[in-house]
């Protein structure tokens, strides 16, 4: 078995890439802003954005086998460990999600509107507004 110590340095790098990956972030929302402006995307942006995605997926990877033998070890240590991995989970599904972005451009499909807060319309009503359609239709008396 590993020492603990040593597997927890194994994992000081990861910790310092995440402000890479955020930054990725940042970098690759700019990009689907312009995406989104233009209407248009290069494929070469498309397979950055996959690649992007690859390496933090692998990076995941690579610290849940880490914190798998430090929890054989120490879950206290491993649990306290848990914030990283979220972290890295959280800029994943962003990228993700951005670039599914990209790709409904790319595609031609329809696309949400993104908010400038950051929240998306996708044009659906709100679901009070579903129930009390539904409930209207079911007050009105059936004519034959």
């Amino acid at each position: 078995m590993t020492n603990v110590q040593e597997l927890i340095e194994k994992l000081r790098p990861i910790g310092e890439r995440i402000q890479h990956w955020r930054a990725e972030a940042v970098r690759i929302r700019a990009m689907t802003d312009e995406t989104y402006a233009s209407q248009s995307v290069e494929e070469a942006r498309l397979q950055q954005v996959e690649e992007i995605a690859g390496q933090i997926y692998r990076e995941i990877e690579t610290f849940d086998a880490i914190v798998a033998e430090i929890s054989d070890a120490s879950p206290a240590a491993a649990a306290e460990l848990s914030d990283v991995g979220n972290a890295l989970q959280l800029i994943l599904l962003e990228i993700t999600e951005l670039g599914t972005g990209m790709y409904s451009v790319h595609s031609g499909l329809p696309i949400a509107n993104p908010a400038a807060d950051g929240s998306i319309d996708i044009g659906a009503k709100p679901v009070a507004a579903d129930i009390a359609e539904a409930e209207k239709s079911e007050a009105a008396p059936v004519s034959n």
